[in-house]
């Protein structure tokens, strides 16, 4: 297992550099990984597997950090998408396959009674937070600490550039802390226009965390009681934990879904479904962007459903998901190492013990993309319907020499 040489990727960086400020925009540079360990450009994929500029070749377990599911160029999602693009893709007036994917969604989420277009989780979300005004004629919105809905100036963790006073209505409360949330709202009455929570804690950095079994119905409840829209942001585990989005897995019953990533396997394409109650509300709102109803992302999501359901692929996810953490956890206690693996099957993340500086994470995950395991030491991995009991096989092999690796240095 020779560590991969990366001259290429890093003469690309240094080039970037030149004229791009940071020289790749947000979390995707190999600066929020372990800087020289990690490859900085990919330039071909194919199911599970990615390839560098190097030549090197890559399991991926970031799957474009969610976006694929089904498995990168997927024929059939790829084949739709140029069946369409064929026809039209980007124009003057939309495609009725905008009503088509529309219809779809309301068929498969039980909360949809309408559905809205956009390109990124950013934009969908922050629309959500729109409705929920609207609607209420409100404006303080709460989100739990740490929580990332997007980039945007209300939810942004980065506020170079923003005003402060743009969070001036946005409040915070730890997730899965039912009481501190119906305090928070108690110190706030006949203020929050809604609650926006995420199917399960993933913030980067810590341990992935599940919601307790009441912890949505007491959101429910308490929404209904002081009269407050429900927000879920599904999107980053939407159609992974469950083919009628992630609510229908962790008993949650929001008013407003955000579902964006997985939706399109690949090809930019994100949404919110809400209750018809929601409808007059969303009429009252301009909400518009260049390519929002391009065609060819909502054919690759039309496939992208399609085949998630045919194939079974959340099972198939959750099966292989399972076999990594199992292996994981014995290679782990097979070099004497102390770790902490957490989240579902197909959202897992690793953490050490007694690593509060996150160094061996970084030092394992690095070692592990050196040897051609793409995993994130700050960020949660996702598992895809095209990640065989092969590459589980291999990247349990590959974990196995950096667990001893990492032992040996710590």
């Amino acid at each position: 297992m020779k560590p991969y040489d990366l001259t290429k990727s890093y003469q690309w960086f240094a080039r970037a550099e030149k004229v791009i400020p940071n020289g790749i925009q947000g979390p995707r540079t190999p600066r929020f990984a372990t800087f020289g360990s990690y490859p900085a450009f990919f330039v071909r994929n194919l199911g599970s597997r990615a390839w560098d500029v190097d030549g090197n070749e890559y399991i991926d377990f970031m799957c474009s950090f969610g976006a694929m599911v089904l498995g990168y160029q997927d024929p059939a999602v790829e084949k739709a998408v140029a069946a369409q693009a064929a026809l039209c893709n980007s124009v003057s007036i939309p495609s009725p396959i905008m009503v088509e994917l529309a219809e779809r969604l309301m068929a498969l989420i039980p909360q949809a009674g309408w559905v809205i277009y956009g390109k990124n989780g950013s934009d969908v979300t922050t629309y959500a937070t729109q409705v929920a005004r609207v609607a209420t004629g409100r404006n303080q919105i709460i989100v739990a600490k740490n929580a990332y809905h997007g980039f945007h100036a209300w939810c942004s963790h980065h506020a170079a550039g923003f005003p402060r006073e743009f969070r001036a209505h946005v409040l915070e409360v730890e997730y899965n802390d039912l009481p501190a949330l119906e305090k928070l709202v108690a110190e706030h009455p006949g203020q929050v226009a809604g609650i926006m929570l995420c199917p399960i804690r993933h913030d980067a950095m810590r341990d992935l965390e599940m919601p307790q079994p009441d912890y949505f119905a007491g959101v429910r409840k308490l929404c209904d009681r002081e009269g407050m829209a429900f927000m879920l942001d599904d999107i980053r585990c939407g159609f992974r934990l469950h083919l009628q989005g992630s609510a229908m897995a962790i008993g949650a019953d929001p008013d407003l879904v955000c579902f964006g990533k997985a939706m399109g396997n690949g090809h930019p394409i994100a949404v919110v479904t809400g209750k018809p109650a929601l409808r007059d509300a969303a009429n009252k709102i301009y909400f518009s962007g260049t390519h929002f109803l391009a065609a060819g992302p909502m054919a690759a999501s039309l496939a992208c459903l399609r085949e998630l359901e045919s194939r079974g692929a959340i099972e198939r996810m959750n099966a292989m998901g399972a076999m990594l953490k199992r292996g994981m956890e014995e290679r782990a206690r097979a070099a004497g190492l102390s770790i902490r693996y957490s989240g579902p099957p197909a959202i897992p993340y690793l953490l050490f013990d007694n690593d509060p500086l996150l160094e061996k994470i970084r030092y394992f995950c690095g070692e592990a993309a050196r040897r051609g395991i793409y995993i994130h030491p700050h960020h949660n991995w996702f598992l895809s319907a095209a990640h065989t009991q092969e590459d589980i096989q291999k990247t349990l092999e590959v974990a196995e020499v950096c667990f001893h690796l990492t032992r040996e240095k710590f």
